[in-house]
């Protein structure tokens, strides 16, 4: 009798009642071998409604449930079939599971899921943007751990964290891009957003008459000026024009475009007129005169004498960024003598000369 008792519990160590693997489940029923497996162990879906379905292997009766509302199930089956999940639209920015719960007769339950995407939003506020505009941020709702990107090419936004900064970008208008990946890259999931830059328009400033400020305003691009003597504004300071009385300073000004964008002009230095190039200096027969800058048109060459008389005017035309002229001293006495060129009866060079014979 002892004998038997040991043997029968050896059998039930090894054949216990219910043997549970990952998708299926066996029994002994009536000393029938039973059986149920499903496949697989989840489906990932995306944010959008839709249906997935489930592989049944089993020759037994199942019933099926689902603990969400918003995906269901087939109630029930008999043997080998199809579970069909149907779920709804996901609306939130977190993704969300459905626990189905397939219930075999003998056999017991099987537990597989639903894996359901969330919905991912980005946007940037307050575009288009000026170039003199600080970094731009995100607003990202839904999972992070994505990478960004635009088109078309020219907008400097960080792949990481989506900051675009427009100084060093380019004008024009971009479509962002978010993707993140899900299921280990076999999936997924973008969003997209718009962002503008306003082209950036750097100010011009020249000088007339040796003390009048000027903007160039093109086309009337720009709306409002604020002049500057160093770091500080200048009071009252705010039309296209700034006489400076010959106040020795470095000059800009700070204009506003019709976008509202302000940018900052190029600096002026009061006290010292724009300088040329003048050589050979000393000179005995004849020297050239030499300068780069912007502006063109109708150039007269001023030369002075010590005593403030002027001895000799040319007129010339300057027609591109480099001018250069060459003239004699034939006329000349030998002494210092002061050398202006005024471009388009506004803009004012300056250099000296040392005539020697």
């Amino acid at each position: 009798m002892k004998l038997n008792l040991v043997k029968l519990l050896i059998v039930a160590f090894i054949f216990p009642v219910n043997t549970m693997f990952i998708h299926s489940q066996e029994s002994l029923s009536k000393g029938i071998k039973c059986h149920m497996t499903v496949t697989p162990l989840n489906q990932d879906v995306s944010s959008a409604s839709g249906t997935t379905s489930f592989d049944v292997i089993a020759d037994v009766e199942w019933t099926v449930i689902s603990d969400q509302t918003w995906c269901t199930v087939t109630p029930s089956g008999t043997g080998d079939g199809t579970i069909t999940a149907a779920y709804q639209a996901n609306t939130g920015f977190v993704p969300r599971v459905a626990t189905i719960t397939v219930t075999g007769q003998v056999v017991g339950d099987i537990v597989v899921t639903v894996t359901q995407d969330e919905i991912i939003s980005i946007s940037y506020s307050g575009y288009p943007w000026c170039p003199s505009e600080g970094v731009k941020e995100v607003s990202l709702s839904g999972s992070s751990g994505g990478t960004f990107s635009a088109l078309p090419e020219g907008l400097d936004i960080d792949p990481i964290t989506g900051a675009i900064s427009p100084g060093s970008s380019e004008s024009g208008s971009y479509t962002v891009k978010y993707t993140l990946e899900k299921s280990e890259g076999k999936r997924v999931v973008e969003a997209f957003a718009d962002a503008a830059i306003y082209p950036g328009v750097i100010p011009q400033i020249y000088i007339k008459w040796d003390d009048v400020l000027i903007c160039s305003n093109v086309g009337d691009l720009f709306t409002g000026y604020q002049w500057f003597n160093g770091t500080a504004p200048i009071t009252g300071a705010d039309a296209q024009f700034y006489l400076t009385s010959k106040v020795p300073g470095i000059y800009t000004v700070e204009a506003t475009d019709r976008n509202g964008c302000k940018a900052m002009s190029n600096e002026l230095k009061m006290g010292d007129p724009i300088s040329v190039l003048i050589y050979p200096n000393p000179v005995k027969s004849s020297f050239r005169i030499s300068f780069n800058d912007v502006p063109t048109g109708s150039t007269c060459i001023k030369i002075i004498n010590s005593s403030g008389t002027e001895v000799m005017n040319l007129r010339t035309e300057k027609s591109d960024f480099e001018f250069f002229e060459e003239i004699t001293t034939s006329n000349l006495d030998k002494g210092f003598y002061v050398v202006k060129i005024v471009v388009s009866d506004i803009y004012l060079y300056m250099g000296k000369i040392l005539v020697i014979k």
